[in-house]
């Protein structure tokens, strides 16, 4: 019996074997596409996704914890960077592109890329700014639905655009139009024109606004409250310029104080503008004042572009029946020309200027001024020799560093004639109508003095621009409906400006956190004021007439 027993045993363990191995090679080969099932049909586990990412701001980012997060701005991988700033970050088999991909450098420098594709990922300054352009100033911050809506097209558009805007360092360098910023082969430290790229540009960001500097300092590039990156001309590679004896001396010269004062006698084609727009009917006052008594010299015992070429090299007024000779012009004034002191007896009334790199003269107070004395004469003044006092003398500053002090000294007005940031590379190059932009709204400004405000004895840089700025808001306030060549219809918006303006209480901001008392606000409103400007011989009489005369 127990024979038979064990018999049984063995024959039962020999079958349940058997039928183990079939099973495990009928499996096999479903596995390998064998047997009548399809392999569609089997449930198979998928191959692991992976985002190979390369960090690098020139040099290899090593080290560094780099996260991917997808379409819903969920984190699906985390890895860190190698020595040579790769990684291959396995995520989440559900994730969905586009990628938001981003690091934090051992320098504190926050990183970012947005890809469609999960092979050869650049994480670099460079996409960051299109990461930025694509989600704003801050991309992490920005929602998931922002996110998600970056297609292909989206994400080729922002390439090409800062492509376009660094076409020129680019092609210096040997690399192709359209590399592709995100996706494109890099190999830090390897000095390939990719690299080189990366190890002569850094991405210098302030809110929304970019500028991409170069080694020296210079700018490249820049964008303005998000928009398309613009280019500047300036190189990658830059080589520092050889320096004339003027500008050596210019900047050799030193910056003065209110207790010592320094004074430069500079060339009128040697300014250049802080801002990049005037108000035109400002300066048709004076064109048209010039022009007037020009015509009756012999009669005018103190001719106006006399008096205020006297009164802007501190030297108070023209002395009276000096100057009044047919034909004189600024540049060429008659030899009995005399002002009543030295030059800078009056410091206060002088323009101003700030030393900038290469000795290159910053106009910061006096464009109207002088842009009038530019265009007088029939335009043959703009070698007019004037003085100037020198604020401050910011030569050894490089580029960047230079308009960032001046943009934090209020030194610069980066806002066109109708109200729209601009770069600083887009400044005019010189004064003058031919250069400078309109702004209506701050003419109209210039209409309003001493009837709506009076200018303080120690004025805000560009005090009447923050005036135009708070005018604009005003929906009683509507120079598209004014006809400014009319005297009634120009006086009715100028009253309504002055009332607007005197009706504000002294702690009211009118503009960039400045209140109306520091810009001249005295709460009162002069008629009086404003009944001067249509007399035969006021400033809006003369304005409007010199407009009409240039449709002649």
């Amino acid at each position: 019996m127990l024979k038979n027993s064990n018999t049984l045993r063995s024959r039962s363990s020999r079958s349940t074997l058997s039928i183990a191995i079939a099973i495990a090679l009928g499996a096999s080969l479903a596995a390998c596409g064998g047997g009548d099932t399809p392999a569609s049909e089997n449930a198979a586990v998928g191959p692991a996704r992976i985002v190979s990412v390369v960090a690098a701001t020139g040099k290899a980012v090593a080290g560094s914890v780099i996260d991917v997060y997808d379409a819903s701005k969920t984190k699906v991988g985390s890895s860190a960077a190698d020595a040579s700033g790769k990684v291959n970050i396995a995520i989440s088999a559900g994730a969905k592109a586009p990628f938001l991909i981003t690091t934090t450098t051992a320098s504190g420098e926050v990183l970012y890329a947005v890809s469609l594709q999960e092979k050869s990922v650049n994480l670099t300054p460079l996409t960051s700014v299109i990461a930025m352009q694509l989600l704003g100033n801050t991309p992490a911050s920005a929602p998931a639905a922002s996110l998600a809506a970056i297609d292909a097209a989206k994400l080729q558009a922002a390439q090409t655009q800062l492509g376009t805007a660094l076409a020129a360092p680019m092609q210096t360098l040997g690399m192709a139009a359209n590399y592709d910023f995100v996706n494109g082969v890099l190999t830090p430290d390897s000095k390939d024109p990719a690299d080189v790229l990366l190890d002569n540009l850094q991405v210098k960001q302030s809110g929304s606004d970019i500028d991409i500097v170069n080694a020296s300092g210079g700018i490249v590039a820049q964008i303005v409250n998000g928009g398309v990156p613009l280019a500047t001309g300036k190189s990658v590679l830059e080589t520092p310029p050889v320096l004339s004896a003027r500008q050596q001396l210019l900047a050799a010269t030193a910056a003065g104080t209110d207790a010592a004062p320094v004074f430069l006698q500079v060339s009128l084609d040697e300014l250049h503008p802080t801002q990049p727009a005037v108000g035109y009917d400002q300066i048709y006052y004076k064109l048209g004042r010039y022009g007037a008594e020009d015509l009756v010299m012999a009669k005018t015992n103190k001719p106006k572009k006399f008096a205020e070429l006297c009164e802007t090299n501190g030297q108070d007024d023209v002395v009276t029946k000096t100057a009044n000779v047919a034909g004189a012009t600024l540049s060429n004034p008659p030899a009995t020309f005399q002002c009543k002191s030295a030059v800078g007896t009056k410091p206060g009334d002088m323009k101003t200027v700030v030393i900038g790199p290469n000795g290159t003269l910053y106009l910061t107070d006096g464009h109207h001024t002088f842009s009038a004395f530019r265009d007088a004469d029939k335009g043959q003044n703009h070698q007019l020799k004037v003085w100037v006092k020198v604020t401050d003398n910011f030569s050894k500053l490089n580029e960047y560093d230079f308009w960032a002090q001046m943009k934090k000294a209020s030194k610069v007005w980066l806002k066109d004639g109708s109200n729209k940031a601009i770069a600083t590379s887009q400044l005019p190059a010189s004064i003058g109508l031919a250069s400078l932009g309109n702004d209506p709204y701050r003419a109209l400004v210039y209409f309003t003095r001493d009837a709506g405000y009076v200018v303080p004895s120690r004025s805000t840089e560009f005090l009447e621009f923050y005036w135009a700025d708070w005018l604009r808001k005003q929906a009683t306030v509507d120079l598209s409906k004014t006809d400014t060549r009319d005297a009634a219809s120009y006086m009715a918006t100028i009253r309504t400006a002055s009332l607007a303006m005197a009706g504000l209480k002294a702690a009211d901001i009118v503009s960039g956190g400045v209140t109306a008392q520091t810009l001249g606000w005295t709460g009162t409103f002069s008629q009086a004021a404003l009944d001067d400007l249509v007399t035969p011989t006021g400033k809006l009489t003369y304005a409007i007439a010199y407009k009409k005369s240039l449709a002649k």
